[in-house]
């Protein structure tokens, strides 16, 4: 009976000329959706953290001014200005590689929010459309059971029909309020899931989708390798890479530039400033160990991050599969219903017009008009699944942009 009540559903609604489309829904989850804040934070954090690696590569300058005293002699002022480059450090040069790479998985990340939302936005909407859809279909029901109850009742005073027949309209009339406070409670939770993650206060009406409209078929096999989500993920384990080989490189020398100009003033007389310049070259000696160990947590941390890349390789292959058949299907379903309603709507006619003629008993005509709704509902779960299905397909393949949710926004109008 649950999918029978969703068939009578999308196209018994006729937008209003106010209805909140898709696309609006979507800009007003966008503006305020704490995850895309969460990406946007985390890559602003990234870019810090390599501009802060990058660092340790450019110009150091600092000063320095104080008092200076020795035993038995009068306080001095001393002044002091460095200036120090690096000019060879191969540990600090592939650190700031391995921020670099890490502050683009981190910009993939935002990519992979972004369609994230979207899907949401899209599943989020198109379930709220077949809830409230449903909600009045199955009012509809119980109106139709419900004229047939009293038509049986009526039947019955004058003698025309046996109490059975009263008694089980009453009985379908039942269920049927059962099912539409049910599908009202529904409707709640889609409005209340929709309402939150739209940031919105009070119930705008949707914008229908039209009878039998079905999302197209996918151009081509779609293939997981230009999802931002892998994306990340490969460059995430190629910053560990990098990682590695900067701890590897940790032992080897390095040589930077240091210039500095001092002077000491002081005893009433004013000194003079005396300039150095000197090429140093620093070999790493003896640490306890340190180097070591961060050299094997950078190895155990590249190779989590390898399995992470092939556990989510082998779930995009999973997914995109699954959804290529589920679209299959779900169209082959809609094709199916469609032809059936037909068949259906004839055969309630002919038993409504038995029944007339004595031919047919009113648990015919209650079957028949169930059959119809049946065939109704699984039309439009049929057309709900596909429409998911494509999202989802798309969405596992890193195509779900903003073209893709207007193609929809269109299908919605009718377009």
């Amino acid at each position: 009976m649950k999918q029978t009540l969703i068939a009578l559903a999308l196209a018994a609604l006729a937008g209003p000329a106010l209805a909140l489309d898709l696309l609006e829904l979507h800009e007003r989850a966008r503006a305020q959706a704490p995850s895309l804040r969460q990406s946007q934070a985390r890559v602003g954090e990234q870019q810090a953290a390599w501009r802060q690696a990058r660092a340790q590569l450019l110009p150091q300058a600092d000063a320095a001014w104080g008092p200076q005293r020795a035993r038995g002699e009068a306080t001095q002022r001393s002044s002091r200005v460095t200036l120090s480059q690096s000019l060879l450090d191969l540990p600090a040069w592939r650190s700031t590689a391995a921020q670099a790479s890490q502050l683009a998985a981190e910009e993939q990340g935002l990519v992979a929010s972004e369609q994230e939302l979207r899907l949401q936005s899209a599943s989020l909407y198109l379930q709220a459309l077949a809830a409230e859809s449903l909600a009045q279909i199955q009012a509809e029901l119980e109106q139709a059971y419900g004229q047939e109850a009293e038509r049986m009742g009526v039947r019955l005073r004058e003698g025309l029909s046996a109490a059975v027949d009263a008694e089980q309209s009453r009985a379908f009339h039942r269920l049927a309020q059962i099912n539409a406070q049910g599908a009202q409670a529904r409707l709640g939770q889609a409005r209340a899931s929709l309402l939150a993650h739209a940031g919105l206060r009070e119930w705008n009406a949707l914008q229908a989708l039209p009878a039998r409209q079905l999302p197209p078929a996918l151009e081509q096999e779609p293939e997981a390798s230009d999802a931002p989500s892998l994306r990340a993920l490969e460059l995430q384990r190629q910053a560990r890479e990098q990682a590695l080989s900067a701890e590897r490189a940790a032992p080897l020398p390095t040589l930077s530039l240091r210039a500095e100009t001092s002077r000491l003033d002081g005893a009433g007389s004013t000194g003079r400033w005396d300039q150095s310049a000197r090429v140093e070259l620093s070999l790493p000696l003896l640490d306890g160990g340190a180097r070591s160990a961060r050299r094997d947590a950078a190895a155990e941390r590249l190779k989590a991050a390898e399995a992470a890349l092939e556990a989510e390789q082998r779930e995009q292959r999973r997914v995109l599969e699954s959804q290529r058949l589920r679209l299959q299907a779900a169209r082959a379903q809609a094709e199916a219903a469609t032809a059936g309603k037909q068949s259906a709507a004839a055969a309630l006619k002919a038993m409504r017009h038995g029944q007339e003629l004595g031919s047919r008993s009113t648990t015919d005509v209650l079957l028949a008009i169930q059959n119809l709704g049946q065939l109704r509902a699984q039309g439009l779960q049929a057309q709900l699944e596909a429409w998911l299905a494509w999202l989802e397909a798309l969405h596992a393949a890193g195509r779900l942009d903003d073209a893709a949710l207007t193609q929809l926004n269109h299908a919605l109008k009718g377009a």
